[in-house]
């Protein structure tokens, strides 16, 4: 994994005392990690730089999803949702790989 429990749980703004739901957070790390990578078109691994982390934009994709993920578990919600602008679509269009068969 490429982003910790930690940042997970920071970005999503959970009290340091709650871990009902680490293993969920974790499971959610691993589900946007492979979805990032899915939707850019390029495994994880091929984007780390020489510090050995993921560029900024793809770790913030990772942790959007998480909080999206672990915010809205199912797939209907009570009042219409709108996108945010410059968010996830956004963020993933600026790394997203184009292989042009030759």
């Amino acid at each position: 994994m490429y982003i910790t429990l930690s940042e997970a749980r920071k970005h999503c703004n959970i009290d340091d005392d709650f871990h009902a739901d680490d293993d969920y957070f974790l499971h959610l790390i691993e589900v946007a990690e492979n979805a990032v990578a899915k939707n850019i078109n390029r495994p994880l691994y091929a984007c780390v730089g020489q510090d050995g982390l993921l560029p900024p934009t793809i770790r913030h994709q990772i942790l959007i999803l998480v909080a999206n993920l672990y915010e809205n578990r199912e797939s209907i919600a009570p009042v219409q949702m709108h996108s945010l602008p410059k968010s996830f679509d956004w963020l993933a269009s600026l790394d997203k790989h184009y292989h042009i068969p030759r």
